[in-house]
């Protein structure tokens, strides 16, 4: 049978009267005792009550927020279009801000560039400041024409 990840009703109510409880200061044993609950459970309903308020909060300020800027932006468009180098800023970073409030920035391109004997050398003061010893490898014998090893 599938199962469904979404709190039924009577299970929304247990977890709200869990989180009551937990906000008048009940340890989560006494909560799983007065809920019929084991004591991880209780946790669980509590965080999952929490988690639902803050996604709905959350979503709510940014349907707000996104209101605010949307004004700004119209409220200074015709100004921008116009030629105005301070609306056109505004616009620009009511825009700017909206994007991000949406997850609409794509992620800036890091260039990383390694030194990579620095590296190695920094990887092995550290190893070796913390007393760190290498393990002994085997050398391995050259065994071309003109090695002087029979």
């Amino acid at each position: 049978m599938p199962t469904n990840n979404r709190a039924q009703p009577d299970e929304r109510d247990r977890q709200s009267k869990a989180l009551g409880l937990r906000l008048e200061g009940h340890t989560y044993a006494k909560i799983a005792d007065e809920l019929g609950y084991s004591e991880s459970g209780a946790y669980r309903a509590v965080e999952a009550i929490l988690k639902r308020v803050e996604s709905a909060g959350a979503a709510e300020l940014r349907k707000v927020e996104t209101l605010r800027l949307e004004a700004l932006f119209h409220a200074w468009w015709t100004p921008a279009i116009g030629g105005d180098e301070k609306a056109a800023g505004v616009v620009l970073r009511c825009h700017d801000r909206l994007v991000k409030l949406h997850g609409l920035a794509m992620p800036e391109k890091l260039d990383i560039t390694v030194d990579k004997d620095a590296a190695a050398f920094d990887i092995a003061a550290s190893l070796a400041a913390i007393g760190y010893v290498a393990p002994v490898t085997p050398i391995e014998v050259d065994t071309e024409p003109w090695s002087n090893i029979e």
